[in-house]
């Protein structure tokens, strides 16, 4: 049997980690995606949250359909990529939510996914890591309405 190990990062953690402030638009020329460059190439879970609420947790990794970290916001926070998404509105509502990523690098020097099996990749860490926040933090977009 393999031994998987979960630190949980805490509210603090979370929201003393570097974040984007990130509101969701009509118009994709009303997003600023400058700050978005920098993410394309990664990987991980992400993390919306807004006065220290915990709104929505996600992950992203290399061999999802949705693409990387850069792709999957777009996805969120554009009416035009969402596809009219329940996210998308939600966030629409709401006004401008901070987001921060836990990328593979950090899950894996911060020993924040740890399992015994060296078949265990870094997508197989961020589901489990993702999994393991919606538990502790119920965010209320992550609910099945």
């Amino acid at each position: 049997m393999e031994n998987i190990n979960v630190r949980i990062p805490t509210m603090d953690y979370i929201f003393n980690h570097q974040f984007m402030s990130l509101k969701a638009v009509e118009n994709s020329k009303d997003f600023n995606s400058l700050e978005l460059d920098k993410y394309k190439e990664k990987y991980g879970v992400y993390i919306h949250y807004q006065n220290d609420k915990i709104l929505y947790v996600g992950q992203t990794t290399a061999e999802s359909a949705y693409g990387n970290f850069r792709g999957r916001l777009k996805r969120e926070f554009i009416k035009s990529y969402s596809h009219d998404s329940a996210l998308f509105n939600n966030l629409l509502q709401i006004g401008t939510v901070k987001t921060v990523l836990i990328d593979y690098e950090e899950i894996n020097n911060k020993k924040i996914v740890t399992v015994t099996d060296p078949n265990i990749t870094d997508r197989q860490k961020s589901l489990i890591l993702e999994q393991c926040l919606i538990a502790a933090y119920n965010p209320e977009f992550n609910k099945a309405k």
